[in-house]
């Protein structure tokens, strides 16, 4: 959530009081240190993405209710566009995006193993609570049959 709210840098809080004090007990528990493992490279792989400037534009939202709260962080990156979305209401929802591109538009949604695929330049998705979707668009030429 952080980093779409443009954090430049993270701090992990580590320490365990209770039941006993451990300084690093986060980091001696096997299954926080996998969940933290894993962010870490998630974060370190889209490193150069996450550099990029924010693009404004590129991408537009429709919410599906009112009372709905989706935040967006969109980047350019090597001329393929990122999305990233997170649930900030703690509610079940889903929402539609436009990619302003007249080509077919592929969105492969990292970590989750699965794409999306829009001529139209839309998609929906569907979010859990605190749910964070991270969408790679790329622009795919449109064939003439």
């Amino acid at each position: 959530m952080s980093i779409i709210y443009g954090t430049q840098g993270l701090i992990y809080f580590v320490h365990q009081f209770k039941p006993t004090f451990r300084e690093a007990g986060l980091l001696d528990d096997a299954e926080m240190l996998d969940a933290i493992t894993s962010l870490n490279n998630q974060i370190t792989q889209l490193a150069p993405v996450l550099h990029e400037p924010s693009v404004t534009g590129a991408v537009s939202m429709r919410l599906f209710r009112e009372s709905d709260s989706l935040t967006t962080l969109v980047k350019r990156h090597d001329g393929v566009i990122y999305v990233f979305v997170v649930e900030m209401k703690g509610l079940a929802t889903s929402a539609e995006f436009k990619i302003n591109s007249s080509n077919a538009i592929s969105i492969e949604v990292l970590g989750e193993n699965r794409s999306i695929l829009s001529e139209a330049g839309s998609f929906h998705d569907r979010f859990s609570p605190w749910d964070v979707h991270l969408y790679r668009v790329r622009n795919q030429p449109v064939y003439n049959k």
